[in-house]
């Protein structure tokens, strides 16, 4: 990141002072969201130039009409040039960046800034700046962090000794690794990404390879509806899911990817449980398939692949189909038959434990959705962490793969990477995944390029999953309840 800063300042010739006060502009603005009418922001700074930040955020809330009261927490004596201009600049506001032997207490504050330290920090927090931040995480105010909380590696989410735990994060530019990466994604918060104005050729500077994925992104790649669109436009699904006892993997799927706006949903299940599922679902074509004796779909199920899948524009195989020989037959028949973009989640996922080479029939873009369990079964390695897991198998098997989990990575065969910025806990639970399915194999049959298809539905999922909090709490939503919830975040 500094050598980010380094290259617009001195290549392109922007000077340092603008950056911060583009910085702090953009973490004013954050914390006068939080801020009561003449309320009161404390902030916390260090000597770099993340203190400078803060003190200038701090000359911001005054020219506003609130209340900031700066905190020089560091040693005066290692204050950077920047932040010393930083402060002549509250000083002319009328403001003061007082010692940090003055601060005694926090409950005067209406919202606490963390401008302590910044993406350079190295070594383990401790001795009063490790005491602060524990009173910081104790206070029970809203906590916004300056560019990344302290204590979080930023190249590796690390937690160096301790961490502040924010609300939000005002972070500038580009996203910090760090920040994308358990544990530190646990003390970022809401993640606010502030453009400072740093040209693209700054911006490749920065060893960070990803994508940042944001509801301004998704709504750029979404296609765009038609006046004149029909039904058949709109993307022309097969969905191949469910057995006896797993009837609500097929209802979720199909919902899900209806709700996300699909033409036609053409749902194959085994023929022992069609009666349900047809009295249960209006809007898919519900058809059966084959079953053996234990209600999943039979060898036969695999012959009726070609003719199936004829003239379809999307396929999704998996969600509550179980695990056996006839079902891995299928997934093969889907696999060496789809002319079209296939989805492989849950127990189409599992099938390739001990057998990845099974992808090497297709001939169409594949989409795999595994969570970290079924992902290392189907030979993931997951010791150098999650984005490198991710792209390794991505590169390895030439599909897209979706690594499931907090901050789901999307990883396409071509080494890009999408971290999503949606989700709760709430989403936890079982059904969650079937939604994300449908709504991904809607996207793939509506023509989008399936690495953003994916991103898109992860973000679409976790948002709509958002909203279903909001409206519910983390611990009464269901995973039908995102499905709903689509309607508003789609509109």
């Amino acid at each position: 990141m500094r050598d980010m800063d380094r290259y617009t300042i001195d290549v392109v010739g922007v000077p340092s002072d603008t950056l911060m006060l583009r910085a702090a502009r953009g973490l004013a603005d954050e914390m006068e969201t939080k801020l009561p009418s003449g309320g009161t922001a404390v902030i916390l700074c260090g000597s770099g130039n993340n203190g400078g930040d803060g003190i200038a955020a701090g000359k911001f809330l005054l020219e506003d009409g609130f209340r900031a009261e700066c905190y020089m927490v560091g040693s005066r004596e290692k204050m950077t040039e920047d932040a010393n201009r930083m402060e002549a600049l509250l000083k002319q506001q009328g403001g003061v960046l007082r010692d940090g032997s003055e601060l005694t207490t926090l409950e005067h504050a209406d919202v606490i800034v963390d401008a302590l330290f910044g993406t350079g920090l190295s070594r383990a927090i401790t001795g009063k700046y490790q005491t602060l931040i524990e009173e910081i995480n104790a206070s029970g105010k809203p906590v916004i962090a300056c560019d990344i909380a302290s204590g979080i590696s930023a190249d590796t989410g690390e937690i160096l000794g301790c961490a502040v735990k924010a609300d939000v994060t005002v972070t500038f530019n580009l996203p910090k690794t760090g920040q994308l990466l358990p544990p530190g994604t646990e003390y970022t918060g809401r993640l606010v990404v502030h453009d400072i104005g740093i040209p693209q050729a700054a911006k490749e500077q920065v060893s960070f390879d990803g994508t940042y994925v944001t509801r301004d992104l998704v709504m750029s790649w979404l296609p765009k509806c038609k006046l004149e669109s029909h039904k058949g436009d709109m993307g022309k699904l097969l969905l191949l899911c469910g057995s006896t006892g797993f009837t609500g993997a097929a209802a979720l799927a199909s919902r899900a990817a209806l709700r996300t706006g699909a033409g036609l949903v053409y749902l194959g299940v085994p023929e022992a449980v069609y009666p349900i599922l047809a009295a249960k679902l209006d809007e898919p074509v519900v058809f059966p398939l084959p079953s053996n004796g234990n209600g999943r779909f039979g060898s036969y199920a695999a012959q009726e692949m070609p003719d199936r899948l004829r003239d379809k524009d999307a396929c999704l195989i998996g969600p509550g189909i179980g695990r056996c020989r006839d079902t891995e037959a299928l997934v093969d028949a889907v696999l060496e038959y789809a002319s079209c973009p296939v989805v492989l989640d849950a127990d189409g996922i599992n099938v390739l434990e001990g057998h990845i080479d099974r992808l090497d029939r297709a001939k169409v873009p594949l989409v795999l959705t595994p969570h970290e369990g079924e992902f290392r079964r189907m030979g993931g390695d997951l010791s150098r962490g999650r984005i490198a897991g991710a792209k390794a198998m991505a590169e390895k098997t030439g599909a897209v793969i979706v690594l499931k989990g907090y901050r789901t990575v999307t990883a396409a065969p071509d080494g890009r990477i999408f971290v999503n910025s949606t989700g709760n806990p709430g989403m936890a639970t079982g059904g969650s995944g079937d939604v994300l399915s449908g709504i991904l194999t809607c996207l793939l049959g509506q023509g989008m390029e399936p690495a953003e298809a994916a991103a898109a539905a992860v973000w679409l999922h976790g948002a709509a999953g958002d909203a279903a909090m909001e409206r519910l709490g983390v611990r009464s939503m269901l995973p039908g309840d995102v499905t709903e919830a689509l309607s508003a975040i789609l509109k």
